[in-house]
């Protein structure tokens, strides 16, 4: 079961009347706490899954933490990394003009914050940071995706900042890998998350990248060896990025340990062999 009580109450309500293996996933940071009465309610579905599994160990310990409930017979089950789509050069300049980029650089991008409160606030910092590395890198340009629940105030912010010159919000796109192509660092500053499947797609990518040390992040990404971590902070930030961009061979040693990581640890063949081995157990139980 991928989501939340209201899709693992009809898995738990199938099980009671025809018998099933039901395993529950956990893929996000609990933002607030449960109330008493409905605490007690979700834990009484969990205690009847087979399983329940997180797609990271500081997602476990952060749920337990935030929502005080008992995980019995619990699972990190990491996600795989997208398969990595071959991108035209035609594709890229289109992907350009469409939104005004032209020939500027450095581009810098960081898919999908837009979505959840704590990623939204973690994209204010890193438009911060753009604000201090324009005035070193004038054509500099971060590429922000996705049309979430907080773009527009993102949006205003970045205007209130005066970031908006460069700063391009692209909305929802249908092919990730076409601004992963052409940016030069992934850049994925949070304040909460799971295990991001577009971390995962930027390493598989041999992007070098800048990303804050929470949730799961630093179960994929080792500081100095395969990326950058930083903390949230937009002076931290841009001189993480300025680094990066001085030392493009430092940039690239990264970048290629970054996608040997993902072909190690985070395929979905590593994900399903996991998954298949909880149902067949608890098809025992």
């Amino acid at each position: 079961v991928h989501g939340g009580w209201h899709c693992l109450f009809p898995a738990v309500a199938y099980k009671l009347i025809h018998g099933c293996t039901v395993v529950q996933t956990f893929h996000t940071e609990p933002e607030e706490a449960l109330t008493d009465r409905f605490r007690l309610f979700y834990q009484a579905l969990l205690n009847r899954c087979d399983h329940v599994t997180f797609v990271s160990d500081r997602l476990r310990e952060r749920t337990s933490e935030v929502w005080n409930l008992r995980f019995p017979r619990t699972e990190i089950t990491y996600a795989g990394a997208p398969e990595v789509v071959a991108v035209t050069s035609e594709e890229v300049a289109a992907f350009r003009e469409r939104f005004g980029i032209g020939d500027r650089r450095p581009v810098l991008l960081a898919l999908g914050l837009t979505a959840v409160k704590y990623k939204a606030e973690g994209l204010k910092h890193l438009i911060q940071a753009v604000n201090l590395l324009k005035e070193k890198y004038p054509g500099v340009v971060l590429i922000a995706t996705r049309r979430g629940v907080f773009s527009p105030e993102v949006e205003e912010f970045a205007r209130a900042e005066g970031a908006s010159e460069h700063v391009v919000f692209t909305g929802d796109i249908e092919n990730p890998s076409v601004p992963l192509s052409l940016c030069d660092i992934y850049t994925h500053i949070t304040l909460g998350d799971g295990l991001p499947i577009a971390l995962l797609e930027a390493m598989a990518m041999g992007k070098p990248i800048v990303a804050t040390p929470v949730a799961g992040i630093p179960e994929a990404i080792r500081d100095g060896e395969n990326g950058i971590l930083v903390p949230p902070e937009p002076a931290e930030i841009a001189e993480k990025i300025d680094y990066l961009l001085k030392n493009p061979d430092v940039a690239r040693r990264l970048g290629e340990a970054a996608k040997r990581t993902v072909e190690e640890r985070f395929t979905w063949q590593k994900s399903a062999a996991k998954f298949l081995v909880l149902f067949s157990d608890g098809r025992r139980v």
